[in-house]
Parts: C-alpha cells; sequence; structure tokens
C-alpha cells in the first residue's frame, strides 16, 4: 500500500469516528430527562470528534478562520473530561458537597 493508499485509510477512519461521537452526542443530547453526566459526555464526544477532524492528514491550515471553531472545540476536551469525572463521581457518591480523594478512595476500595 502505498502513501496515498494510508492517508485514504487513516481519513476514513478518523471520519467515521467523528461520525459515531457526533451520532453519540446527540442521542445523549436529545434525552429530555438527561442529566448533568450525560450533557457534559456529550460535550466530550463532540470534542473529540472535532479533534478527530482537526487533527487529519491534509486538513486545510490555510483555512484558519474557518478552522477556528472546531479548534476551540477540541482544546475543550480535557476541561470536558474532568467536568465529567467529577459529575460522575458526584452522582455515585449521591451527595453534593466537595469530593475529596479519601471519597475516591473508598469507592475504589467497596
Amino acid at each position: 500500500m502505498n502513501s496515498a493508499g494510508l492517508i485514504a485509510l487513516d481519513n476514513g477512519c478518523r471520519g467515521a469516528a467523528a461520525g459515531l461521537l457526533l451520532m453519540f452526542a446527540a442521542v445523549r443530547l436529545r434525552d429530555p430527562s438527561a442529566t448533568s453526566v450525560t450533557r457534559i459526555g456529550a460535550a466530550l464526544a463532540g470534542a473529540g470528534a472535532a479533534s478527530a477532524i482537526i487533527e487529519a492528514p491534509g486538513f486545510p491550515s490555510e483555512w484558519y478562520w474557518g478552522s477556528l471553531p472546531l479548534i476551540a472545540l477540541s482544546s475543550n476536551g480535557p476541561v470536558a473530561f474532568w467536568l465529567w469525572a467529577r459529575a460522575q463521581l458526584r452522582q455515585l457518591t449521591g451527595n453534593s458537597r466537595s469530593i475529596d480523594s479519601t471519597d475516591v478512595g473508598y469507592r475504589v476500595c467497596e
């Protein structure tokens, strides 16, 4: 397989991953009784899809203003992950107070 074939395969896999992540986000946001965990999870999926698109080989870098929303959304991934993890732990522990490392260690050891 030559270089063009590998780039086409890479772009195809990235497109499929981005499509699945966007479909996951749409299904999660469609639920009217969605909790904060599912909403933040949808934002995390959107950040993953944007990251897959923006880092694709051959993505035009000269479209700076056109790709700026994708860059902003893809750089949101780490923040969305930590917010999702915090919301998930709050939902698992069932309390609204701040969660510290002893709560996490207690839940992991159970």
